[in-house]
């Protein structure tokens, strides 16, 4: 039982960071993961998202010290212009497989062909662009710094016409921000153990 998510699809719908992974979330019995240590992780059939198996071109992709390093359940993550297909499989899994109580993510790779084709791309998001944080706003503060480019490419083509063929993907991100955050602090009376100002409530008292 499974389902081939194609490159039409891959490349045509949005993905939040370009991870492919969020499209397994088509197939039906997948859930998004709420393990926070997984960045992409999803759950498959109400099994962990440690319980997936990846395969890239049949070998083994799985991040076994995964929050140690990238916070991913790969160890590489494909760029979505490097990727031909990729299938999720949920239950019945064929003989060839295992070490998976979850499903199995069989990802294809493009490969060279007899002409010469490639692409690139540029994603950007930067503070210019986007509005101010609604906490900094309401504290008078300006907007925090905000640098996200993603870019690279793929390039592919023959090495020996008809027998032999190259292809090669690159993606970089950079990534530069700045975070509000909204914390209680004691007061100096506080600190000193005096809370002769504050209404302490009883709970004991309802």
């Amino acid at each position: 039982i499974g389902q081939v998510i194609e490159n039409k699809t891959i490349v045509t719908l949005p993905l939040n960071g370009r991870n492919y992974s969020q499209l397994s979330l088509l197939m039906p019995g997948v859930t998004p993961d709420q393990l926070p240590r997984a960045a992409d992780g999803f759950n498959v059939n109400g099994n962990r998202a440690l319980q997936n198996k990846f395969l890239v071109d049949g070998l083994d992709n799985n991040n076994y010290i995964m929050g140690v390093d990238t916070g991913s359940t790969q160890v590489i993550r494909p760029s979505v212009d490097a990727i031909q297909e990729f299938k999720v499989e949920s239950a019945n899994y064929s003989a060839q497989y295992g070490q998976a109580a979850g499903g199995i993510i069989s990802v294809a790779l493009k490969s060279g062909t007899n002409s010469f084709h490639g692409s690139a791309f540029e994603f950007l998001r930067n503070d210019i662009l986007d509005a101010n944080d609604f906490f900094a706003n309401r504290a008078g503060l300006e907007r925090g710094q905000l640098s996200f480019n993603q870019f690279g490419g793929t390039l592919g083509g023959p090495v020996w016409r008809d027998r032999t063929f190259f292809f090669a993907s690159f993606q970089g991100t950079r990534n530069r921000n700045s975070n509000t955050s909204v914390v209680t602090v004691p007061t100096p009376e506080q600190v000193r153990g005096n809370f002769g100002s504050i209404n302490i409530f009883d709970p004991t008292k309802v």
